[in-house]
């Protein structure tokens, strides 16, 4: 049933692209509009797996990831998407909404967001005032895979207004800067020492891109001192 929901709600993003045009919608408007649905896609999915499971003292959803895991749900709960409660179709665009709004306010230019590899910046020397940056921290986190689940709807839902975005068929993790101690013999492991050259790599980058009298704010919450330690060597 879920899967049936988020496959048709992506399918008509689609279809609400198209039918934008078809009235006579400018083409970036339309492009914008679409991918705030898409969002909401995502956000429905979120609250519509096999994985979320229920808070009593709330009496609402508990969402796929209210970590940086997703965990066995042993009692999973599934809720009526168009029921307007929480995790429904009407919630997702009031939060989507919310974070519009909150953009909207902002008075400073608009920002830009890009995706590209840590270790091999496009910009030039000198470039930056300031450079914040929040390291991965080893084998903490597994972004990629867990951005897989959030990439495979919106590949669906606006994939073909971003190609460039979404050539593959998951995120690609072949730069990625973490430990991954999968198989040896996957195409995914990253060592212990090959997660430091890379971190290594990415800090080097950083500090050529700011400025001589610019900042660089690194944040780094890992508890063990050895972390730290190989933190600073690189």
């Amino acid at each position: 049933r879920q899967l049936l929901v988020l496959g048709t709600l992506a399918r008509l993003v689609r279809q609400a692209h198209e039918e934008m045009l078809r009235l006579g919608m400018e083409e970036e408007r339309a492009k914008a509009v679409t991918t705030y649905l898409g969002f909401v896609v995502d956000r429905v999915a979120d609250y519509n797996s096999s994985f979320c499971s229920w808070i009593v003292k709330r009496e609402v959803v508990r969402n796929t990831f209210p970590q940086q895991a997703i965990r066995m749900a042993w009692d999973y709960t599934e809720i009526d998407p168009f029921a307007g409660a929480s995790g429904s179709w009407k919630g997702a665009v009031n939060w989507i909404k919310k974070v519009l709004e909150h953009l909207c306010a902002v008075e400073q230019a608009p920002a830009t967001v890009r995706r590209g590899n840590a270790q091999a910046l496009d910009y030039p020397d000198s470039y930056f005032d300031a450079v914040i940056v929040d390291p991965p921290y080893y084998d903490s986190f597994q972004y990629g895979d867990l951005s897989d689940f959030f990439f495979v709807w919106l590949k669906r839902s606006v994939g073909h207004l971003y190609p460039e975005l979404f050539q593959t068929p998951l995120t690609p993790k072949q730069a990625e800067v973490i430990e991954n101690r999968a198989d040896k013999k996957s195409a995914e492991y990253i060592s212990h020492d090959e997660f430091e050259d890379r971190l290594q790599n990415a800090l080097k980058e950083l500090a050529r891109v700011a400025k001589p009298e610019g900042i660089v704010a690194l944040v780094f919450a890992h508890t063990d001192v050895e972390a730290w330690e190989r933190l600073l060597r690189a």
